[in-house]
């Protein structure tokens, strides 16, 4: 007990304990935020490429093709959408994480940017396996592609052989159709009012081919309006995100209309007359003047009208 050499080396000995604590614990602190960091950025890099493969579609690489996206563990995706930045095209973003084998969901990444996209899908989407698929979009010429991404169940009830059709092409997964709702589980998405669904879609087309060309979606107890394809970015998306891609679409058709409008000068030069002009004007101030998808009818009346005038112009003077 008398020795200063036992004093001594009791002192060594807390001191390196002490000091082997501090250096353990800058560690184990360093190493959690270097994993953090980590974490964050492969969910960004996974956002991005995920951007990259919807882009895909836009460029026409998988057009008119489905594609089905699986983890080995559940994420989520997160989008959002904004029509009045970057103007005049607006744009969304999208973040992602994902679920721990434990259960815990995983830092969020950075958002990624879309300005050239009009992705329609809820604001969050969770599961593992997301299914992605693309539908053009008319007015009457093609302003864009609209692309769908959604990983829930859906049953058709009743659904028009169009539909149909159009959705057993695309071999979508995850999307049953049924003639009895008993038989009909998961989001039922119904083309017959009397029946109590989570979407029913009516049609308003009375002197169409097809009464479903346009009409309204009645979903978490608010009407959306649509035509043509759409139908499909309704059924699928949250009403928020597809009232904001409509406006930003809205946009897009006015830009590209001045571009048409230039070129029925350039070929009335050579002797066509479209006499389009003052109809594309027309619709652009009903497509400016668009504050939600219940304007959409009067477009639609306008949209048919300029389709017919082109398709009477003789060839080669037809502007699309």
């Amino acid at each position: 007990m008398q020795s200063k050499k036992a004093i001594e080396m009791s002192f060594n000995w807390i001191f390196v304990i002490i000091v082997g604590g501090f250096i353990l614990f800058l560690a184990i602190y360093m190493a959690g935020k270097f994993m953090k960091t980590g974490g964050t950025g492969i969910q960004t890099q996974t956002a991005f490429e995920l951007v990259s493969l919807l882009n895909s579609f836009e460029t026409g690489l998988a057009s008119g093709k489905s594609q089905q996206l699986e983890f080995k563990k559940e994420a989520q995706i997160y989008l959002e959408c904004d029509e009045l930045s970057n103007k005049p095209f607006g744009k969304q973003t999208i973040k992602m994480s994902e679920k721990s084998f434990s259960g815990k969901i995983s830092e969020t990444g950075e958002e990624v940017p879309i300005r050239n996209l009009y992705i329609f899908s809820e604001e969050e989407i969770s599961g593992n396996k997301f299914y992605i698929f693309p539908k053009p979009f008319f007015m009457p010429f093609k302003v864009s592609d609209l692309t769908i991404i959604y990983s829930k169940n859906y049953c058709f009830y009743k659904a028009p052989d169009e539909i149909k059709r159009e959705i057993q092409d695309l071999n979508l997964g995850n999307i049953i159709f049924a003639d009895n709702l008993k038989n009909c589980p998961g989001t039922r998405v119904c083309f017959e009012s009397s029946v109590n669904c989570e979407i029913k879609v009516t049609g308003l087309c009375n002197e169409c081919k097809d009464k479903y060309d346009h009409g309204k979606i009645e979903k978490d107890n608010r009407e959306i309006y649509y035509f043509g394809n759409l139908i499909y970015a309704g059924i699928f998306s949250s009403n928020a995100v597809y009232e904001c891609n409509l406006k930003r679409i809205m946009n897009r058709f006015k830009e590209l209309s001045l571009i048409y409008i230039d070129k029925e000068k350039i070929i009335a030069r050579k002797g066509c007359n479209a006499n389009i002009e003052a109809s594309l004007y027309g619709i652009m101030n009903i497509a400016d003047a668009l504050d939600s998808s219940a304007s959409l009818e009067l477009l639609y009346r306008g949209i048919e009208n300029i389709e017919l005038i082109n398709k009477r112009i003789e060839e080669g003077c037809k502007l699309f």
